[in-house]
């Protein structure tokens, strides 16, 4: 049984892109505890990197729907001849 943790604990550090460091596992429960913990870290990446893409995405939105305002305006002033 110890060979599967170490052996899913060596998957999830691949994975999850952590590493192999100097500090690491002695027993299951470490092993155990080690991967929830980049499980929990991977996901508050992911989370925070998800934020910021969609954050930037909505200041493009805003800037092309000003954009398209003001052609209108100065389409209406090119008509309106002013």
């Amino acid at each position: 049984m110890s060979r599967y943790a170490i052996s899913l604990y060596w998957a999830f550090t691949t994975i999850s892109t952590v590493g192999f460091g100097d500090i690491a596992g002695t027993s299951r429960t470490e092993y155990g505890v080690i991967m929830v913990g980049m499980l929990v870290g991977a996901s508050a990446f992911g989370y925070v990197i998800g934020n910021v893409f969609a954050m930037m995405e909505s200041f493009d939105l805003r800037d092309a729907a000003y954009k398209a305002k003001m052609d209108g305006v100065e389409n209406f002033l090119i008509d309106r001849e002013v």
